[in-house]
């Protein structure tokens, strides 16, 4: 179930999917309305999260563990890639977990260890990039020329 990484105009789905972050465009007007940037300002995209399976409990740090995370990445021109994670992310509590508890209405990133930043693909350091240090991501820099997921080793 992809979820709203949260940020500037996050939208939150109904039914089985959370909504991306929005992307306004540029408005006219007549007269003295004049024209205006639309809500979603110069937004690159926006990165959605998906977990496949169910956390399991770690009973040494005492933490819910997800091992199976995918990024899933929405660019403006209307392709996507999908890029599996490949650090832990963990929770204090089942309740903590959003991808298990639809009360939490985002899902903050959970960057990879430091010593692992520098190997991550490109979609990825992409996505390091662009989220502050709360966990919310908003790509808002000039769109890349990012090479697909696919392509990319795995590493």
């Amino acid at each position: 179930m992809p979820i709203s990484s949260g940020g500037q105009n996050a939208g939150e789905g109904n039914a089985q999917g959370a909504g991306s972050l929005g992307n306004g465009g540029a408005g006219q007007g007549a007269g003295n309305q004049g024209a205006g940037a639309g809500g979603g300002g110069a937004m690159c995209g926006a990165v959605d999260f998906e977990a496949l399976g169910k956390a399991g409990f770690d009973p040494d740090s005492g933490t819910y563990e997800r091992n199976n995370i995918v990024a899933v990445i929405h660019y403006t021109d209307g392709t996507s890639d999908r890029v599996p994670l490949d650090w832990t992310w963990r929770y204090k509590t089942e309740d903590d977990d959003p991808f298990s508890n639809p009360n939490q209405p985002i899902v903050r990133f959970q960057f990879p260890p430091a010593a692992q930043r520098a190997s991550e693909p490109p979609a990825v350091q992409y996505i390091i990039k662009n989220t502050r240090p709360d966990g919310t991501t908003v790509l808002t820099d000039q769109c890349p020329s990012i090479p697909s997921a696919s392509a990319q080793p795995q590493h």
